[in-house]
């Protein structure tokens, strides 16, 4: 083998290794992120879970779209209870996907503007 071809075939096993490493690191985060989350996918209080969490959702986009309370300039919504009980009683996470995805389908569903994730 020439001394080319050998640096090709030591870069290609350096990157090799660096992408198995990344790939093994991902694991390890999804693993710390949702360790228990995997015998909960096999019994019924996941969907348990998946179901409140849907009609959480559309408590959501209810009180988002539907529910203001104006006082002069400034507008209150009732759209942060669902998240609560979200995050009360489902966990974290759940909670983190209820109000991602229920800002993001109001904001398909009737957008007022610009879809900004940031409010």
């Amino acid at each position: 083998m020439s001394a080319k071809r050998k640096l090709k075939s030591c870069g290609a096993k350096i990157a090799s290794r660096y992408f198995y490493e990344m790939k093994v690191g991902l694991r390890r985060v999804h693993f710390f992120l949702f360790a228990g989350e995997r015998e909960k996918m096999k019994s019924k209080q996941y969907t348990l879970k998946l179901a409140l969490s849907a009609m959480l959702i559309a408590l959501y986009f209810i009180f988002d779209r539907f529910t203001a309370i104006n006082l002069l300039t400034n507008q209150y919504k009732l759209s942060f209870i669902p998240l609560i009980i979200a995050g009360v009683f489902l966990g974290p996470l759940w909670g983190m996907a209820v109000g991602g995805l229920g800002d993001l389908l109001s904001a398909l569903i009737m957008p007022t503007g610009a879809y900004f994730p940031g409010f």
